[in-house]
């Protein structure tokens, strides 16, 4: 059992770290989460999906390539800029999802300053997933309101991208960004039906260790100190969830409740942070994820962490990112 995949999937989960497009160290999206509707929303940020000035021409072909053209002396719009440049049929993107998508990020000069396309090698290239409430304002409102299947590309003035600061060595203060996003998936982190749904196994759990709790909530793990911890890598699916299985090429949305045995107080949970948190990048073969369906909460023994006590893991399998489009 790879231990050690699941331990850099729970540790996210438990930090809430910066994912693609954040700003390192800071709180990228500036404003509070917005929760109207895609017309309502412009009054927080100006988005102009009807946009008739001078759009840099983009050229590819959706989930394999995109290339930005330079602007060539032409100004840029002075407002964020979502224009479709094909639309799909699948569902409207919300602020609070968590979108999987291959994108390319450009300044306005044509100079590419990043590019999932060339992280990944082979004829299918793999998307990535971030959250839309962990992205600079330009990407969460902006693509706010379009949909699955959609390739965009995005305008977005300083102010609400970088603002008047240097981002790195590539981004320089006040820079106006291009992006091309193709969305491949999109999905509610906060959405907890599928695990609520879920049926317990009533599969018996190691001597020493009670997880108590409502599916769908965060599980109370408590230890009784005098029992040792299991010797065998573990894993124990206590409740079955009914959705699609997942596959090692799939990314993960989940809920992780981890500590150490026998220490009740060590125990952190995910679960105090907020919504669900995706792994990021295809999970492989991750115990208590891999093969389970969505909705499923399962109990791992962590013992490849390095110390002589083992971690445990209580994981909520909230949903799942296909790996391409």
């Amino acid at each position: 059992m790879n231990s050690r995949i699941l331990i850099a999937l729970v540790i996210p989960a438990l930090s809430l770290g910066a994912l693609v497009g954040c700003s390192s160290g800071e709180d990228p999206t500036g404003t509070e989460s917005p929760t109207s509707t895609q017309s309502e929303t412009s009054s927080a940020v100006p988005v102009d999906r009807q946009y008739t000035g001078y759009i840099p021409e983009v050229e590819g072909e959706f989930g394999r390539s995109a290339k930005i053209l330079p602007a060539n002396g032409d100004e840029p719009a002075d407002t964020v800029v979502a224009h479709t440049l094909k639309q799909g049929d699948g569902a409207e993107v919300t602020a609070q999802d968590i979108v999987s998508a291959h994108y390319v990020g450009a300044l306005w000069n044509g100079e590419v300053f990043d590019s999932s396309f060339a992280r990944s090698s082979g004829e299918n290239p793999q998307p990535t997933s971030f959250s839309l409430q962990q992205v600079i304002d330009g990407w969460t409102y902006g693509l706010e309101g379009q949909h699955v299947g959609d390739r965009v590309e995005l305008i977005i003035p300083a102010q609400w991208g970088y603002g008047d600061q240097d981002h790195g060595d590539a981004i320089p203060a006040n820079s106006t960004l291009v992006f091309v996003v193709d969305i491949v998936a999109a999905i509610n982190p906060g959405d907890y039906s599928a695990l609520e749904s879920a049926e317990p196994t009533n599969e018996t759990l190691p001597d020493g260790l009670t997880v108590t709790g409502k599916l769908g909530e965060k599980p109370t793990v408590t230890f009784d100190p005098d029992v040792a911890a299991p010797t065998d890598d573990t894993v124990i699916v206590i409740a079955r969830g009914t959705g699609e299985t997942v596959k090692e090429s799939d990314t993960a949305l989940i809920h992780a409740t981890i500590g150490q045995w026998g220490k009740t107080d060590s125990v952190n949970s995910s679960w105090d942070m907020g919504p669900a948190q995706s792994s990021g990048r295809p999970i492989g073969d991750t115990p208590g994820v891999t093969g389970l369906p969505v909705g499923s909460r399962a109990f791992v023994v962590l013992r490849g962490t390095g110390s002589d006590v083992p971690q445990i893991a209580i994981i909520d399998l909230v949903g799942v990112m296909p790996a391409s489009e």
